[in-house]
């Protein structure tokens, strides 16, 4: 009796111990690389919990939802993405989706978490709208800012932003 008992190598003991461990590591992986939707994904770039990888990751993701996205916001969200991540193409198809003029500005209630997290993008953010609101001045300010932080933060394509927006009001 005590050789069949030793043959048992699954026990009822060692297969809950190992679907609890299987079960807190499907936690982990679920929590350590979410998929939310897109303004969930705003949100949590705008909550600076991420990592480099993880940031890059998750700006991949809102640039690649905004392209089909419904609201101006989103789209916002997309063109901001683009600069954080340098990638010109992706910047001027999702900019060309902004609309022209008073059309791009959207009310302050929906530009919270906008710039997620990056002081970079909150400034591009501001020079554009102001810029689209006809207010050079403000617009130039901010352009100003965005070319120094670009210097800090080495973001070629927010810089070639801001120093063709400055030649374009001058």
């Amino acid at each position: 009796m005590s050789e069949q008992a030793s043959d048992r190598v699954l026990t009822a003991p060692l297969a809950l111990f190992l679907v609890v461990v299987l079960g807190i590591v499907a936690t982990a992986v679920v929590l350590r690389h979410p998929s939310p939707d897109l303004d969930g994904s705003i949100e949590l770039l705008a909550d600076g919990d991420l990592d480099h990888r993880e940031r890059q990751r998750m700006l991949l993701r809102v640039a690649e939802l905004a392209i089909d996205a419904g609201n101006l916001r989103q789209r916002w969200a997309g063109a901001l993405a683009a600069i954080s991540l340098q990638d010109r193409a992706a910047f001027e198809a999702l900019e060309a989706t902004l609309g022209d003029g008073q059309a791009r500005v959207l009310p302050i209630d929906q530009c919270e978490w906008l710039a997620m997290g990056d002081v970079v993008l909150a400034n591009v953010h501001l020079a554009m709208t102001a810029e689209a609101s006809g207010n050079n001045e403000r617009a130039l300010f901010k352009w100003g800012q965005v070319r120094a932080q670009a210097r800090i933060t080495a973001n070629a394509l927010a810089g070639e932003l801001a120093k063709a927006a400055e030649q374009r009001l001058r």
